[in-house]
């Protein structure tokens, strides 16, 4: 009797360890599988949170630097002129120096030359007047902006002029340049 109880505890053992390892392969095993994946699906969604913060801020950095563009783009469409009427140039050119007192030489207009979204003309004005007056000139005409008088060349010489007149007067000889923007923009 003790040999059937010994045996019948065995038996019991074995059913009882059977039914564990059938639970542990069955259920357990599917269970650390699911928290495999479902760790592995956090893990990849850290990281395109991650990844969707940094183009984020490159998205930020890149917009900053558009209206920086933006910005420069229209700090220099203002300085240049999108159509050139040269009659018009020419009268509001002549206006200025009546303003001023200042005489015209001689004014030579050259061919346009054309760049990359836009074209200058190349302008020499030769003029004449008083040292105070050619300033006056030239700021008029800068505020005017028909012309990039920064970007031209500027040589002055003494006039001699009229007897017997009693103000020194300097001959100027202005080169400019007027921009015109193509139709197709530069940008």
């Amino acid at each position: 009797m003790n040999n059937t109880k010994v045996m019948i505890f065995i038996l019991f053992v074995i059913i009882a360890a059977s039914m564990i390892g059938v639970w542990y392969f069955v259920n357990f095993k599917e269970f650390e599988i699911k928290y495999e994946d479902k760790t592995a699906t956090i893990e990849s969604l850290d990281k395109a949170i991650a990844n969707a913060e940094q183009v984020e801020k490159d998205l930020e950095r890149k917009n900053k630097e558009l209206a920086e563009v933006k910005e420069e783009y229209e700090k220099l469409k203002k300085k240049v002129q999108t159509s050139v009427d040269i009659p018009n140039l020419l009268k509001e050119t002549e206006q200025a120096a009546l303003d001023t007192t200042v005489k015209f030489n001689e004014i030579k207009i050259e061919n346009l030359v054309p760049y990359e979204g836009y074209s200058e003309i190349p302008i020499e004005l030769q003029i004449v007047g008083t040292y105070h007056d050619l300033g006056k000139y030239l700021r008029k005409i800068e505020y005017m902006k028909l012309f990039n008088v920064n970007a031209g060349t500027l040589q002055l010489q003494p006039f001699i002029g009229r007897e017997g007149s009693n103000k020194v007067e300097i001959n100027m000889t202005l080169n400019v340049k007027s921009f015109v923007l193509n139709d197709t923009g530069g940008l």
